[in-house]
This record gives structure tokens, C-alpha cells and sequence, in this order.
């Protein structure tokens, strides 16, 4: 059973998903919290003016607009005693599409898909409010990230091929050259020990990204 509130605090609620978001919300509300959510950055920082939480609960990807990462700093920057709970797929923030990113050692990083019950998100969310939390609290921390060994670099191109973008199109994100990015590819294909000859190398590697965001 989950540890009861400390007392009734308000939460953001932050996710593009309308029905995870009011999911959240219900779980939340039952647990003695008040809430109030919304679909994007721009909304957030609205309701973080207006409503003045006690902890926000972000998932990184976001959509269109500023992503999770960027919110939470711009909470941080507005309201520096904000609680934060990440609740995202991304196995780490070096998944995101800023893989230099870091999370302070005083947020949560929940992965959805390893919440067992909804019990855990409550007791994240009373470890940040009380400046509590612990390994538990911390998914992005634990052993077994098959790509912990890639370079922040590497991790980024890997990720722009996982999304089907060709080496030119990589490249103008970048601002770098064509042949810089084939280099780096190839880097990235020998640190995940992929022949660079074979066929469906690239989807080789695009298919080993997808599989370690979802473990």
C-alpha cells in the first residue's frame, strides 16, 4: 500500500495523452492530492502561474512544442521549490531529443512501463515533496541500458535513424555535413558491434534503439 499523503498538496499533471492524463488525475485525486493537468508546455506554464502547484508529474515526450525537459526547467526557472515526477517510455533523458539533458538528483524518473500499481507514482510523489527519493524513484539509474556505452552523439544519430530520417536529412538538423554523419553512423555501428557491410545494417540499428526504449 502506497505511504499515505503528507498532506493535501496541488499537482500538474502534464501528458499529450487525454486519457493516461485524467487517469493520472483520478489516481491522484484518490490518493488525497489535488490536481490539474494539461496537454503541452504552453499550458503548464500557465497553470503553474495560476494555480501555484506543490509538484508537477511530466512526461518528456510531449509533442509538437517544448518537451518535458525543457518545462521542467522552465518551472525550475519560475518556481525553484516545485516537486518534479518524470512519468515517461524513455528509458533514460538521454533517450530524448536532447540526450545532453540532465534530471537533478531531487526529480523522480518514472518509466510507465515499469509501474507495477499506481501506489508507485504516490510514494514518488511524497519522496520529492519531502526531499526523499531514493534508487526506487530513479528508473534512468538502473543497470541494463544496452546503449549506456554510446556517446551523447552517438545516441542522437541513432535515434534521427530510428525515425527514418537519411543521413542528409540528419545532417541539416546537426548543421554539419553529409560525410560527418556517415562517419558517425559508422562509429555508432561499431560500438554496437553491427557489420556496417550488411544489408539491413541501418535498420539493424534503428531496430536496436527501438528495443531499448522499450524495455
Amino acid at each position: 500500500m502506497a505511504a499515505p499523503v503528507i498532506e493535501r498538496r496541488g499537482v500538474l499533471i502534464v501528458d499529450d495523452d487525454a486519457l493516461l492524463r485524467d487517469m493520472i488525475a483520478q489516481v491522484l485525486e484518490k490518493a488525497g492530492f489535488n490536481t490539474v493537468t494539461a496537454a503541452n508546455a504552453i499550458e503548464a506554464i500557465g497553470l503553474t502561474r495560476t494555480a501555484n502547484p506543490d509538484a508537477v508529474v511530466i512526461d518528456i515526450d510531449l509533442g509538437i512544442g517544448p518537451d518535458g525537459l525543457q518545462l521542467a526547467e522552465a518551472i525550475t526557472r519560475e518556481s525553484p521549490g516545485t516537486a518534479m515526477v518524470f512519468l515517461t517510455n524513455l528509458p533514460s533523458a538521454r533517450f530524448s531529443s536532447r540526450p545532453s539533458a540532465t534530471v537533478l538528483d531531487s526529480v523522480a524518473y518514472l518509466r510507465k512501463s515499469r509501474l507495477a500499481t499506481s501506489d508507485e507514482l504516490v510514494v514518488a510523489l511524497n519522496a520529492v515533496l519531502s526531499e526523499r527519493v531514493t534508487p526506487e524513484q530513479r528508473h534512468d539509474q538502473h543497470a541494463g541500458d544496452p546503449l549506456a556505452h554510446l556517446t551523447t552523439a552517438q545516441l542522437e544519430v541513432l535515434r534521427l535513424v530510428s525515425e527514418g530520417l537519411s543521413n542528409d536529412q540528419i545532417a541539416e538538423l546537426r548543421h554539419s555535413s553529409t560525410r560527418s554523419v556517415e562517419r558517425l553512423f559508422a562509429r555508432t555501428l561499431e560500438a554496437l558491434h553491427i557489420d556496417p557491410q550488411q544489408g539491413a545494417a541501418r535498420v539493424h540499428a534503428a531496430r536496436t534503439y527501438i528495443l531499448a526504449t522499450l524495455r
